[in-house]
């Protein structure tokens, strides 16, 4: 029952960078965007992308009931980033809402959506932080405020894994957008060329994470792509791309939105994989899934839930897409 209580957290952070991503994407594309484009975007950013969240509540149940341990080790030398994070989805989420439902429509609008594209730039970024920090796993329990709970993750290289998670979000939502002004050309083409950009800036970023990863900090370019599993990811990825390409080209916008995701899912798998089992590894503390799980019991009856659950929240979720987004 372990192996299916972390198999459900690893799926839950896939799915959260793909979808959650995307929700956090466009709120970085609508900082580049014109009035017609934004109307794209609040169209798309409905019920359906706002639930994406419901994979991220999933992973922290999960790690907080089944691994009590890791969960408290990593809010408590983690929570400065935790809470910036938590506070960029509030305001992105709080001033979406302000913005298009507030009955009054004035100048207080402009003010909503700076707060809403600055909490999806501060979630986006963020996301990339807390990943970097935990390959660096520069955790340190016997040193002063700064060592221990700032220097873990506000360095150079967290500053580059955010960088590039910010970029990829962007993609994905630009792709996603792509899809979603199929009925007006001049839109299509608009969001096909920011994808273009989105999407160079995405592999720049990316690979200069990785060298800099390999090079300065950590062995992280040997331990996301020097393993099989990293290796075929990436490699699905570089074949993906023309795939992508011809999609975009044949204005096959299903097709399109199912290759970026699986792209992004690519390499959320190939990132999940390098730090599983191991959650963190430093010098003072070596934290697995295995060994440091809840009593068996717990686990059996999580692990019960989670698959119980899924009979529910599957069927529900693809009723809200149809809802939201197939019923027009």
């Amino acid at each position: 029952m372990l192996e299916i209580v972390v198999l459900y957290m690893a799926v839950s952070l896939i799915l959260y960078t793909i979808f959650g991503g995307a929700d956090f994407g466009a709120g970085v594309v609508n900082m580049f965007s014109d009035p017609l484009e934004k109307r794209v975007i609040v169209k798309a950013i409905s019920p359906v992308w706002e639930a994406n969240h419901m994979w991220l509540i999933l992973a922290v149940v999960i790690l907080f009931v089944g691994f009590p341990s890791i969960y408290v080790y990593l809010t408590t030398f983690l929570h400065i980033p935790l809470i910036i994070l938590l506070v960029g989805i509030i305001l992105r989420g709080s001033f979406f809402a302000f913005q298009h439902y507030d009955a009054k429509k004035d100048r207080s609008q402009k003010i909503y959506e700076y707060f809403f594209n600055a909490g999806s730039l501060i979630s986006s970024f963020m996301i990339g932080v807390l990943v970097g920090a935990l390959f660096l796993g520069w955790f340190v329990e016997t040193k002063g405020f700064y060592e221990a709970y700032v220097r873990p993750w506000f360095n150079g290289f967290c500053g580059m894994c955010g960088l590039f998670s910010t970029a990829l979000f962007s993609y994905i939502a630009n792709v996603f957008l792509f899809a979603e002004s199929k009925n007006v050309k001049e839109l299509t083409e608009r969001f096909a060329y920011k994808t273009l950009i989105s999407g160079v800036i995405t592999f720049t970023t990316g690979l200069l994470t990785l060298i800099y990863g390999r090079y300065v900090y950590t062995r992280l370019f040997d331990r996301v792509v020097g393993t099989p599993e990293g290796a075929l990811c990436f490699t699905l990825i570089i074949l993906s791309i023309p795939v992508l390409a011809v999609a975009m080209s044949s204005e096959k916008y299903n097709l399109a939105r199912i290759v970026a995701a699986g792209q992004v899912g690519l390499i959320a798998t190939a990132v999940v994989i390098a730090r599983i089992p191991t959650v963190v590894m430093s010098r003072f503390k070596v934290l697995t899934f295995l060994g440091n799980e809840a009593p068996e019991s717990t686990i059996f009856y999580l692990g019960m839930a989670l698959l119980f659950g899924t009979v529910f929240i599957i069927p529900l979720l693809l009723y809200l897409f149809k809802v939201f987004k197939y019923s027009n």
